[in-house]
């Protein structure tokens, strides 16, 4: 039977559909189909019913081709999107037994109750380094021995009206919500090469709303930050500006 991954992008200029094989090797493109988008800005949803006439024609036209999809995962950006350093520590009793995974999961999973500003929720944790005892800065504490750890973190922090948006548009479609996925996140595991994400890279996503920024490092995501102008702001700029028509001044951005 074929393992189908399904994933929606409610973007500011164009909604995106597409279905993906899982192989060995990867995923391959099954289906990807797109629509103008109505509804969002700056790569938030806001109007709820515009953008689900923008999502419906794409799902149909993939379950035209005789592909049939329960439930999908969607990105997550915005101009609200941004990102915070945080530690937490724990004192070990049994100092002579390794560090365990469920340690550290536990530890993972304290740090998304964190608190953060009223309407906000937090959408990743990713850890950065451990301190165990005198070690400092490792990136793997499995398998140590200590009597204290430390971890230290990246807390990816979105607006909560934005999440429950994006899964009411989900579900008003008649989609079950697999996942939320910040886009940054998305976009650098899908272009991004193994060398690029161990020696450091800057990834730059710009949309029609936003324009993404991800730094990886060592294999490790430490920073993210979203930028509130994309290609629509240069495309007005162009218009108002040189006085030339939408889709002059489009075609004079991409050139």
């Amino acid at each position: 039977m074929k393992k189908l991954v399904a994933a929606v992008d409610l973007g500011t200029t164009k909604v995106v559909s597409v279905v993906g094989e899982k192989s060995e090797s990867g995923y391959r493109i099954v289906a990807l189909k797109e629509a103008p988008s109505k509804g969002v800005m700056r790569g938030e949803v806001v109007n709820i019913q515009n953008v689900l006439e923008s999502l419906k024609p794409t799902l149909e036209e993939i379950r035209a081709e005789g592909i049939e999809i329960s439930e999908v995962y969607v990105g997550i950006a915005g101009q609200n999107i941004k990102c915070n350093s945080a530690r937490i520590s724990r004192n070990r009793s049994r100092s002579s037994e390794w560090v365990t995974n469920r340690e550290v999961e536990e530890m993972e999973r304290e740090m998304f109750n964190s608190r953060v500003n009223a309407g906000e929720k937090i959408l990743h944790v990713i850890p950065q380094s451990y301190n165990v005892d005198d070690n400092i800065g490792v990136k793997e504490a499995v398998g140590m021995t200590g009597t204290r750890i430390e971890g230290d973190y990246k807390l990816f922090i979105g607006k909560t009206n934005s999440f429950e948006h994006s899964k009411i548009v989900i579900e008003r479609a008649g989609l079950k919500l697999k996942d939320i996925i910040l886009e940054p996140v998305a976009s650098a595991k899908a272009v991004l090469t193994e060398d690029e994400m161990e020696l450091g890279v800057a990834m730059v996503d710009m949309g029609g709303g936003t324009t993404d920024l991800l730094i990886i490092q060592d294999n490790i995501i430490r920073h993210t930050a979203v930028i509130p102008f994309g290609g629509n702001s240069i495309t007005e700029d162009l218009r108002q500006g040189c006085g030339v028509s939408l889709r002059n001044d489009e075609q004079m951005k991409i050139q």
